[in-house]
């Protein structure tokens, strides 16, 4: 009876400390699926501007002019490591599509970016920030459509407490990836640091 007590009141404690830990401000959360909403994260100045894991220089500081917006998506979590998920997709005319090209194509990509178990992507790959112990940043396009995919999967001590797979679309996603809970990279630095 009285180890029963003691347990519930261990309980009791740590739940009351979650819910004084998430009315503080510590456990966040930030989401827009609003087009408009765009400038207000990205680009000089946004909100995202400073506070991405992953040097982010390759989602566009603006949408182009002639940009068809299919999705677009920003959620930032942050229980008490951050978390964000990205991703816009636009189609846009012959010129703007060159001019962005052009400019990924300036970007200094990662060498190995094939991380947390992908084999590679379902598009050409335009421009790509890949980091083992923090995630992903890519540009992927194409060019039939006229149509780039940014994406950005970026968080904490090997996983992803945001289940990118119900905000980003499989075929935008690079193939085998995994960086959810219970990944494998994870597994690997839980085994190492025993």
């Amino acid at each position: 009876m009285v180890l029963k007590i003691k347990n519930i009141s261990v309980g009791a404690f740590v739940l009351a400390l979650i819910m004084l830990l998430s009315a503080c401000g510590l456990a966040a959360k930030e989401e827009t699926a609003n087009v408009s909403d765009y400038s207000l994260y990205f680009g000089l100045g946004g909100k995202h501007d400073k506070a991405y894991l992953i040097k982010n220089d390759i989602f566009p500081e603006a949408i182009p002019s002639t940009a068809n917006v299919e999705k677009f998506q920003y959620c930032y979590y942050n229980s008490f490591d951050p978390n964000y998920v990205c991703y816009l997709v636009y189609t846009c005319d012959d010129d703007e599509y060159k001019a962005e090209r052009e400019r990924l194509s300036k970007i200094r990509s990662s060498d190995k970016y094939l991380i947390y178990g992908a084999t590679g992507f379902n598009y050409p790959v335009c421009a790509v920030h890949a980091d083992s112990y923090n995630g992903y940043v890519y540009a992927l396009s194409d060019e039939k459509n006229k149509r780039f995919i940014y994406v950005e999967i970026s968080f904490c001590n090997y996983f992803c407490d945001v289940d990118y797979t119900k905000i980003i679309s499989k075929e935008f996603l690079p193939i085998g990836f995994d960086a959810m809970q219970g990944n494998a990279t994870r597994k690997r630095f839980e085994e190492k640091n025993k």
